[in-house]
């Protein structure tokens, strides 16, 4: 199997190293400090009461079976029975602080996760929530066993100074295997990090290509496209296995050898300790202890090494969090922005958008008013930038140039929770969530019913709701799965006009819809324009252009209007822009 050039091109832009923290999980981080140091304490008493037995075992062999005291040794076994109870107590203590500990990490960065992974969606229009399998890691880490090992290695110059007190040879040969396995520990870090990230990165993509073939599977099927879509997986899913499997190797080489290492030096230790008992050095007790004080000492660190590729993983995922943070639209400083008047018009100001992956624009110094009341239809050829404009108009696109403002306040000072109440959108792909139809409505609130059933009934929808078993409890499925397309597209209208939006802009609105459907969808226009609402609709049905006052033609180039009725424009209002550019 070989890597494509794409493939390694792409890993190696990715970087393992954490870099700078982002503010709030620095703030997160300081608030841990009590819990880890209580682990901190609790690691240090554990690694003293596991010299309960070293020491056990050196007493019985050298005091009480010399001196045959049955009171010492039932006194010597009651102590280290009440030791192994402490020791048991606090070793669950330490692992159910920390299992805590990872619950409220993840507690605090979770919500502001999928905030950014939301927005990075938009922006890259990349639909991944990988970054919340880095922050299940982290938890996990946090909570399992590759963590514990870790903890206990800086205990281990403790075993070994009580390793020279028994014997200053034993003392130094058990330094130097510690040396030997930090060492390669070390090698072990500077050789796996980077491909261990690599081969995490290549999982990553494969996954999210595989999760963009299983939502279509619709189309997959019915068009006999499963054979190719197989094989372009198998392609790229190859680069990923090549990587784990080089990674998987390296680690296991690592691996072998230290624990090889931990072999050696306990028969050395072993050799050792009974060479020491023949020149009269030692004693049989001595021995023993001497061989559960350096595994003690050694294990650790042999753990901590066949444990590394999590280490670097949970650090990339670290990496990976603190970056998305970043961009976290729920960490964002908000202004304090007025509420929107019924007066307020909507403005389009110079507005330029291109793709960051190209270099010419799909327009600019695009500028239109409109005014509360007013209803455009937007058309345009197939690629003309008609979907890219209407999601600059609700906030979700940000302009490469210009600016959008309602009332003269720019959209992009505005939280999206703030303003969002204020718009009403429906995209060509009408999405809906698992829930009931309420919920859906009332946009994932809890939403008075009254509200619900006014939004229904101006989407003609109503009639509908109600002759389902349950009317508007029904449970729908994920994405609306129980719906037909035009039910979906209704549910999706009255979710558009929920608590009279200001703004509504609707992207071919009537695609899934009947004669009686766009028929419905034409009088609920012209109810929301008595309102007072700001309506920008994108649509090719002649029917529907009939109840808006201007017709704008996005083509070639420019913006133009096509028919114009009952609308007088303000002096100095440009409606005829020029735009540049070739894709949507």
């Amino acid at each position: 199997m070989a890597v494509s050039k794409t493939s390694k091109k792409h890993l190696n832009d990715k970087s393992s190293g954490v870099g700078l923290l982002n503010q709030h999980l620095r703030t997160v981080i300081k608030s841990t400090r009590r819990s880890l140091t209580a682990v901190f304490f609790f690691s240090f008493v554990i690694n003293m009461l596991m010299l309960a037995i070293p020491l056990y075992l050196l007493q019985i062999y050298d005091k009480v079976i010399t001196s045959r005291s049955t009171d010492t040794l039932f006194f010597l076994t009651g102590v280290v029975l009440v030791v192994l109870v402490a020791y048991g107590f606090l070793d669950a203590l330490r692992r159910g602080t920390l299992a805590k500990l990872g619950a409220w990490f993840e507690k605090q960065v979770g919500e502001h996760l999928l905030g950014s992974a939301i927005t990075r969606s938009l922006r890259k229009s990349v639909v991944s929530v990988d970054i919340l399998r880095d922050l299940a890691r982290i938890r996990n880490f946090l909570s399992g066993s590759s963590l514990i090992p870790i903890l206990d290695c800086p205990w281990t110059p403790v075993y070994i100074l009580i390793l020279f007190l028994l014997h200053p040879l034993i003392g130094w040969f058990a330094l130097v295997g510690a040396v030997f396995l930090l060492t390669l520990a070390y090698v072990n870090e500077r050789f796996t990090r980077q491909i261990v990230a690599d081969s995490d990165d290549a999982s990553r993509e494969s996954l999210d290509t595989a999760s963009a073939y299983v939502k279509n599977a619709d189309v997959i099927n019915a068009m006999g496209m499963q054979p190719q879509i197989l094989s372009r997986w198998a392609e790229k899913n190859d680069d990923a296995l090549e990587l784990s499997f080089n990674a998987g190797k390296r680690g296991a080489i690592f691996s072998s050898i230290a624990k090889v290492t931990r072999f050696l030096l306990q028969i050395g230790v072993i050799f050792l300790a009974a060479w020491l008992i023949l020149l009269g050095q030692l004693t049989p007790g001595a021995m023993i202890a001497s061989v559960l004080l350096l595994r003690q000492a050694i294990s650790p660190m042999e753990q901590s090494i066949r444990s590394w590729k999590s280490v670097v993983k949970v650090r990339t995922a670290f990496a990976n969090v603190s970056r998305y943070l970043d961009y976290a639209p729920t960490l964002r400083e908000k202004l304090s922005m007025p509420t929107p008047s019924k007066r307020w018009r909507l403005s389009v100001e110079d507005v330029g958008y291109r793709h960051s992956s190209t270099s010419s624009s799909i327009f600019s110094r695009i500028n239109l008013i409109v005014h509360p009341g007013e209803a455009v239809a937007l058309v345009g050829p197939t690629a003309a930038g008609k979907t890219t404009l209407a999601r600059i108009l609700v906030g979700i696109a940000k302009p490469t140039s210009g600016r959008v403002t309602l009332g003269g306040y720019d959209f992009r000072h505005w939280a999206s929770e703030d303003l969002g109440p204020y718009i009403g959108y429906l995209p060509q792909d009408v999405e809906l969530f698992a829930g009931t139809i309420r919920e859906n409505i009332a946009r994932l609130q809890e939403g008075d019913i009254n509200s619900v059933i006014e939004a229904a009934t101006l989407a003609n929808v109503n009639e509908v709701i109600q002759a389902l078993p349950q009317g508007y409890e029904t449970e729908i499925g994920d994405g609306g799965m129980y719906l037909s397309g035009g039910q979906r597209q209704r549910i999706g209208l009255a979710r558009t006009v929920y608590g009279n939006p200001k703004i509504i802009v609707l992207d071919e609105p009537d695609a899934s819809l009947d004669d009686e459907g766009k028929a419905a969808l034409a009088s609920a226009i012209q109810k929301l324009k008595a309102r007072g609402a700001i309506i920008i609709l994108v649509s090719h049905h002649a029917s529907i252009r009939k109840v808006v006052d201007r017709v704008l033609e996005l083509k070639d180039g420019r913006i133009s209007i096509r028919t114009t009725r009952n609308v007088e424009e303000s002096s100095g209002n440009s409606i005829v822009a020029k735009v540049t550019g070739r894709r949507a």
